[in-house]
């Protein structure tokens, strides 16, 4: 198996450190987001499945988006989002409809007890962000999410 020689003034060398870095910021944003979903009085027994958060925003974002518009924004197998939107529409967080231009699409929108759930989840997420930010003041933390949110758009193109 081939090694990539490192280049010169270490640039290779940071970028991995910068990769790892970004992947251990994002697994203790998880693990703290997860503690304190697990310790919530109402969705602690839940059982929720990491990405509920994500697809409730997704569509809360959207204006009814179909099931694989949302997969493919936020990142999820259409197969796995099936599964998903099943547990969140027994839940009655979600409401799945045809939409009636495209039979064979299903739009989705979230139910009360689904915003309301949504709104918890939110202050959760705020939370684990600022325990993970912690090391940093206001105005760096305000920096970081502001380049987040440029990489994050741009990803999205």
């Amino acid at each position: 198996m081939a090694t990539a020689s490192p280049a010169p003034d270490g640039t290779r060398t940071r970028a991995a450190d910068d990769i790892v870095g970004v992947l251990r910021l994002s697994a203790r944003f998880r693990a703290h987001f997860a503690e304190l979903v697990a310790a919530h009085p109402l969705l602690g027994p839940a059982g929720l499945r990491p990405p509920t958060f994500a697809v409730l925003r997704g569509i809360d974002m959207s204006r009814a988006p179909s099931q694989r518009e949302l997969a493919d924004h936020i990142g999820l197998h259409p197969s796995d989002m099936v599964a998903l939107l099943d547990d969140l529409e027994g839940r009655a967080w979600v409401v799945r409809s045809r939409d009636p231009e495209d039979r064979r699409r299903h739009a989705l929108a979230l139910t009360d007890g689904g915003r309301e759930a949504l709104e918890v989840l939110e202050e959760l997420a705020a939370e684990a962000g600022d325990r993970v930010l912690a090391p940093l003041g206001r105005a760096d933390r305000a920096a970081f999410r502001s380049l987040v949110g440029q990489v994050v758009s741009a990803e999205r193109g």
